[in-house]
């Protein structure tokens, strides 16, 4: 089993390149369950998943869920619009984000890109 140890005030992720993907989720994972048997003071061959099962403890990603469930419920019935519109809000759809078109790349150079590049020949040239 591999800790979850940083440098000073890093995290593991940080420590490898400064990823925050799964690694940094896998991470916490592994303070959790470490947290779960020392408070349960489980030897170190109880598998995890038994662990949590018999004292009903939730997963991280388990307990966050339930966590933010309870914000919105929370959050739809208070006095601040802006709380309650942020329970609505949907994202955009995937596609939404702007792709450059291919014939941009395909394309010939325009007349100004044109003019531009015979001067940056001409300053070479005067140059040499």
């Amino acid at each position: 089993m591999k800790l979850c140890l940083g440098v000073g005030h890093q995290s593991e992720a940080e420590n490898r390149g400064g990823r925050y993907s799964t690694n940094a989720n896998q991470c916490s994972e592994r303070m959790w369950h470490s947290s779960v048997k020392r408070a349960a003071d489980a030897p170190w061959y109880i598998k995890n998943s038994m662990l949590h099962q018999d004292q009903e403890i939730p997963s991280i990603s388990k307990f966050m869920k339930d966590a933010s469930e309870r914000f919105f419920d929370i959050a739809s019935s208070h006095l601040n619009p802006l709380l309650v519109s942020a329970v609505s809000y949907e994202p955009p759809p995937l596609h939404h984000f702007c792709r450059i078109p291919l014939n941009v790349l395909l394309d010939p150079p325009d007349d100004l890109t044109v003019g531009l590049e015979n001067l940056i020949e001409l300053n070479k040239m005067a140059i040499d």
